[in-house]
């Protein structure tokens, strides 16, 4: 997103997810088509097949898939261009675009949810998708107290003042509440309090702590966790080697952390160089990503992941969509700087 509010997209666009007006893959870095009016956007957020952007009156629209509902405007049709969610019940403060369901938070501290919700991901304590917006349950009455909400490939989880909530798949453990049991609502992360930040990935979910150190549980099934083991957790696990995070990326099978100096550091799954060191080998442990970053901020993809650096861009990973920016399909296993027009 630029200065001015606009949102540059590149990469697959199969389903319209670039913005662009038609449904074409693109290596280059172009602005999306904003209908009229449409506001400036504040924030974005990039699922599987599916964009949003956030407006400071507090619209959301989101564009791309929309197979199970997830763009929120009461259909199934794809769109091309930004299309604004309906049925919202309060102003959102937060967004998150998962998989192929989209949830935010509302100035009333509640969390709605729209879209798949093939295995509870909406948290309303059905499986039936929907199309507009629906409220997050506990197994008694609305999720209340959020401060942030994220969706991630079939679940999602809240943080609160002093816990963490998760709902929705849970065959790995990812809801990290000792059970490997599907909920339909929110249930408490055991043993887990003072969180920062959530990122969840594929059958994964991490958490900064208050105090820079970090805490993942679920599938870890090539290093994900960073725990130095590829055993799934279903309650959390310190992460080795990380004191000083301040920020937290979750890709597919892979994740990374931005620490206080600006460094990054990934672990996970590196078949296509996501981990930015250099090789394709998975890691279980975080490994630094090459090219001395100061990065200020970083973002991920599926199976890319992205730094901001200076006034530059920088991305690394899976590319075979263009998804780099880098004007090529080529993966990259160390950072290469997006072309931006």
């Amino acid at each position: 997103m630029s200065a001015d509010g606009r949102i540059w997209c590149w990469g697959r666009s199969v389903e319209g997810q670039l913005g662009r007006g038609h449904a074409n893959s693109a290596s280059d870095v172009a602005a999306i088509s904003t209908p009229a009016g449409a506001p400036v956007f504040a924030s974005i957020s990039v699922g599987d097949a599916h964009s949003c952007g956030r407006s400071s009156p507090g619209e959301i629209w989101c564009w791309g898939d929309n197979s199970d509902g997830q763009l929120g405007d009461g259909s199934k049709i794809n769109r091309s261009a930004p299309v604004q969610v309906i049925g919202l019940s309060g102003v959102p403060i937060t967004l998150t675009a998962g998989s192929n369901h989209t949830c935010v938070l509302l100035n009333s501290a509640n969390a709605q949810c729209w879209g798949d919700n093939s295995y509870g991901q909406l948290g309303n304590n059905t499986t039936t998708d929907s199309t507009a917006p629906v409220t997050v349950k506990t197994s008694t009455a609305s999720l209340t107290g959020v401060v942030d909400v994220e969706a991630g490939f079939v679940h999602s989880c809240a943080r609160r003042a002093s816990d963490v909530q998760c709902w929705g798949r849970n065959a790995t453990g990812q809801l990290g509440n000792s059970t490997q049991s599907d909920s339909l609502t929110a249930v408490p992360v055991s043993g887990i309090t003072s969180v920062a930040e959530l990122a969840l990935g594929v059958g994964f979910t991490c958490a900064l702590l208050g105090t820079g150190g970090e805490k993942c549980w679920g599938d870890n099934a090539f290093g994900q966790l960073g725990d130095g083991t590829t055993t799934n957790r279903t309650t959390p696990v310190s992460v080795l080697s990380v004191s000083n995070a301040i920020e937290l990326s979750a890709m597919g099978l892979a994740s990374c952390v931005r620490e206080s100096g600006g460094a990054v550091r990934c672990f996970g799954f590196n078949l296509l160089g996501q981990l930015g060191n250099g090789n394709t080998t998975s890691s279980s442990q975080a490994v630094t990503v090459t090219g001395g970053l100061s990065a200020t901020s970083i973002g991920g993809g599926s199976s890319t992941q992205c730094a901001v650096t200076g006034d530059a861009l920088v991305c690394w990973g899976g590319n075979s969509d263009g998804q780099l920016g880098d004007g090529t399909t080529t993966n990259r296993s160390t950072p290469v700087s997006v072309v931006l027009p």
